[in-house]
This record gives C-alpha cells, sequence and structure tokens, in this order.
C-alpha cells in the first residue's frame, strides 16, 4: 500500500514531468451504496494465514462481516457509461487498497464484463497517486502501440479487513470508481508532472513542491486554469496555486484514489475552455502529482 522509501527525509525532490499524446475526453464517476460481494470462504482462509504472517492485525469481526463492491464489478460499471458500447484497446486500473474480491482479477473479469479489452494491468502500491501513474502508463502504451481507446479506471472501496498505514492515516468510507477515457491528441491534451523525496519534509517544502508542479503544468501566456486539489494535500501548501488559479476545488476526504477525480466529474471546472489542473500530494509516498487536461471532459 505504500511504495518503499529510496530518499532519505530531507532529500531534494526530484523533478519529473511528460507531455503526453492522448487526451482525457470524458469523466465518468459513481459511488456504490449498497454493498453485495462477501468474502468467499477460501478469501478467509487465505487472509487468516497470509495477513498474520506478514505482521498485519486481522480484525475477525471485520473479515466475518466484511461486504464490499468487487472493482471488477465498478470498473465495468462506469466503463459501461464511458464507452456506450464503444471497443477498448487498453485498460489500467489504479487502486490504493487491495482489492475486496480475491477470486478475481480485477482487470480481466472487468474487461470480460464490458465485452473484452486489447490488453488491461493495474497500479497499486503508489497510495493516492496511483491514477497519476495509471495516466502515464496508459499515455506512453498507447502512444507507442497506435491505439485508438484507452481508458484509466480509478477504484475505493470502504472495507479492509485488517489495518494497515493507508486506514489509520485516512479513513475510507465508500466504494467508488471513476473511469477516465483517453484518444489521441497529439497537439494539446494531457500533461503531467511530480515532484518526490518529501518524506518527513516540512510544508515549506511541500508548497516549494506545488510550486513545481505548477510551474510545469501551468503555461504563462495560457488562460488562468481552473484546478481540482484532492484531499491528501493540506491546504497550507496550496498557496502557489491561489496565485494562478481562477478556480480551486477541493475533494473531501474518504476515498483517498477515487476523491480528487470524483471531485472533476462532479464540479464544473473548465467548462469555459480554460485548462484544468488535478494536484493530489500524499504523505505517505513523499510525493506531489499534477495532471493538466486542455479542457474539462465530457
Amino acid at each position: 500500500m505504500v511504495p518503499p522509501r529510496p530518499r532519505a527525509a530531507g532529500d531534494a525532490p526530484a523533478r519529473a514531468g511528460h507531455a503526453a499524446r492522448t487526451a482525457v475526453t470524458a469523466v465518468v464517476a459513481r459511488r456504490f451504496a449498497t454493498p453485495e460481494r462477501e468474502h468467499h470462504e477460501a478469501a478467509r482462509t487465505f487472509l487468516r494465514s497470509a495477513v498474520p504472517a506478514a505482521g498485519v492485525v486481522l480484525d475477525a469481526t471485520d473479515l466475518r462481516d466484511a461486504r464490499g463492491h468487487a472493482y471488477a464489478d465498478m470498473a465495468a460499471a462506469v466503463l459501461g457509461d464511458v464507452l456506450a458500447g464503444r471497443p477498448l484497446d487498453l485498460l489500467v486500473l489504479a487502486h490504493v487498497v487491495p482489492d475486496l474480491a480475491l477470486e478475481d482479477v480485477a482487470t480481466i473479469s472487468a474487461g470480460e464484463l464490458v465485452g473484452g479489452v486489447g490488453a488491461s494491468f493495474g497500479v497499486s502500491d503508489q497510495g493516492s497517486l496511483a491514477p497519476f501513474t495509471a495516466l502515464h502508463l496508459a499515455d506512453v502504451f498507447a502512444a507507442r502501440q497506435g491505439l485508438a481507446r484507452a481508458a484509466v479506471v480509478v477504484v475505493d472501496q470502504h472495507v479492509l479487513p485488517y489495518r494497515t498505514d493507508r486506514s489509520a492515516a485516512q479513513q475510507l468510507v465508500g466504494d467508488a470508481a471513476v473511469a477516465l477515457l483517453l484518444e489521441p491528441a497529439p497537439d494539446a491534451g494531457l500533461r503531467l508532472a511530480h515532484r518526490t523525496g518529501l518524506h518527513g519534509a516540512d510544508d515549506d517544502a511541500w508548497r516549494r513542491a506545488v510550486a513545481a508542479v505548477r510551474d510545469d503544468l501551468v503555461d504563462a501566456d495560457a488562460p488562468p486554469p481552473t484546478v481540482v486539489v484532492g484531499a491528501g494535500a493540506d491546504t497550507g501548501w496550496l498557496g502557489p496555486l491561489h496565485e494562478v488559479a481562477g478556480d480551486v476545488t477541493h475533494a473531501g476526504p474518504g476515498y483517498p484514489c477515487s476523491g480528487v477525480w470524483q471531485a472533476l466529474a462532479a464540479s464544473s471546472a473548465g467548462t469555459g475552455g480554460a485548462p484544468v489542473l488535478v494536484l493530489e500530494a500524499d504523505p505517505l509516498v513523499g510525493a506531489v502529482h499534477g495532471a493538466r487536461l486542455a479542457a474539462r471532459p465530457a
């Protein structure tokens, strides 16, 4: 749930930017209010043996009563909304916590539920920043392979039968999924940037990292962007965004992976044609990631 930490606290944040060759042309978000799935007995047996062996405390009550939505089912639901029957060449699934349904390979099952996908894989162990990594990988893969249509699906679930750093730091409150459709856009589209190495950093370092991501993604001669910020970013770090943004929307807590993308789908960001900047920070990962969309997707 949290990747290795190769940099010591206080190291200079790493700089990275990525000019993509696709654009996010549609975004669909859904929350799933009525839990449906429960652990199969095989999954319970696996968790009883594997979780304690990993040094993690298993909650017997949560294990017995755990019900939620499988990632495959949620992904298929939002993919159906965004694809409207069109074929999909690539699916990348991004998540923070492991899937409740251990009997499924979520990407394969989701692809089957929407009539087949050319290729699929998942991104985890990136914390709340997994969707940004997924967007980068989907863009590169789609461009190199000449794909017509790729999708990144971001999922959250609220049920975990064990305690982790993530569940202690960020309350998980619901099941949700967001689908982002990517299509070719060689001249203008998605842009990505990030800064890493922020473990143990003070507020000034986080503000500088936010400013650096802003500078990578915001053009001085472009209209002021509208900004959507995830719940992982402390409001004290966001001064650099208020210096350039026409409007800033904040995602609420409880959905550590999909929250900022739900906020994007629900907001009016970029409706006037201004670029949209989506930004998330994750102190457990020690990084800030940003994505710039040339305009608000449908």
